[in-house]
């Protein structure tokens, strides 16, 4: 089963501000958007992508394999559609149901927590500024800024290859995190 546990983040679908500001390689939205669709219908079958925050054009969750579950830890775009929909319901549904009804398998709107190994609690936050200090943290949010810090790891698509986390990779950084890495490294 952790074989088939991912995680992402910012992958802003559709937004040609976020490929031209980060200088995505790529030509356009369409092939950038193709791109990251593909490698993540190239995920093993029943697998589990925890998109954590900032996921973009909600309605591309539709162009993913139907086995591939996806759940959604809100980003800063997330809180503010939300708050946006506050009050008025979209498309005759509240925010939330909304995305539920495009595809995607549960919604989170504050941080998440699973487990990384038995009894070694993980939590995902969007902003590495929310992170629980006293837990390791996956985040998103500053791109390709920086891939790890002393309290996690960034998955934002922009330091993945545009591609999807494995649940292996992860636990990975987090040894050398944990064992290896000094205080240099977070500089």
């Amino acid at each position: 089963m952790d074989e088939n546990i991912f995680f992402t983040a910012d992958e802003h679908y559709g937004s040609k501000r976020t490929l031209e500001v980060t200088r995505r390689p790529f030509t356009s939205v369409e092939e950038m958007d193709n791109a990251m669709v593909a490698r993540v219908n190239d995920l093993p079958e029943n697998a589990i992508v925890y998109h954590v925050g900032d996921f973009g054009q909600y309605e591309t969750v539709k162009l993913f394999r139907p086995d591939i579950k996806h759940v959604l830890i809100f980003g800063n775009y997330e809180d503010w559609h939300l708050k946006i929909h506050k009050s008025e319901q979209h498309m005759g549904m509240e925010f939330v149901d909304y995305l539920l009804d495009l595809g995607f398998s549960a919604i989170h709107s504050l941080d998440h927590q699973i487990e990384l190994y038995p009894n070694v609690t993980m939590n995902m936050v969007h902003k590495p500024t929310e992170a629980d200090l006293n837990k390791f943290n996956l985040f998103g949010h500053i791109h390709r800024l920086q891939m790890v810090k002393r309290f996690g790891l960034n998955v934002g698509v922009d330091v993945h290859k545009y591609r999807p986390v494995p649940l292996s990779t992860v636990r990975h950084y987090h040894h050398l995190i944990e064992s290896f890495y000094d205080e240099d490294v977070f500089c």
